[in-house]
């Protein structure tokens, strides 16, 4: 055999050394799907690349929205739920965080507006409510998550809209 083969071989080998230890190294679930009750150790949101980040403060205490953050949502007319609006930056959590949210609906409508903010159970998207009025600030579990805080808000005049200030 040639040493040119014999190169060739030896490539051969390792390679199949290289990926045998890499197929045989796959999780214990592999045959078989992980429960489906059980989330994922961590959830991360797509983030868009530049933006700002914000990490969790640690478990069990509360990180409140910063205000260079902030969003906007719009409370249409006719009482139902307007589009979510999202941060500006994205927030990342620990097993136990959780995230505040304060608002304020638009004060030259003179509408209250009542308000969800997003936040995640054992991993799964959840929309709590906020509270209802022209202002409020309330906590919401998000443990760990990597993605954006969002809100969505409707009016309590189903003939006047407003919008909502957020951080």
């Amino acid at each position: 055999m040639s040493k040119s083969s014999l190169n060739k071989v030896a490539i051969a080998a390792a390679a199949v050394a290289l990926f045998g230890a890499v197929i045989t190294a796959a999780p214990a679930y592999a045959s078989s799907p992980p429960d489906e009750s059980t989330p994922p150790p961590v959830q991360v949101d797509e983030i868009a690349p530049g933006t700002p980040i914000i990490e969790s403060n640690g478990d069990g205490v509360v990180t409140r929205g910063v205000p260079g953050c902030a969003g906007v949502a719009y409370a249409p007319i006719g009482g139902g739920y307007g589009p979510v609006s999202s941060a500006t930056c994205a927030f990342i959590g620990s097993p136990r965080a959780i995230v505040g949210y304060t608002w304020t609906a638009n004060a030259a409508t003179g509408v209250p507006a009542c308000t969800t903010g997003l936040g995640y159970s054992n991993g799964s998207p959840s929309w709590y409510g906020l509270g209802c009025g022209m202002s409020g600030a309330k906590n919401v579990v998000w443990g760990n998550v990597a993605g954006y805080q969002q809100l969505k808000a409707f009016t309590q005049n189903v003939l006047r809209a407003t919008s909502v200030a957020w951080y």
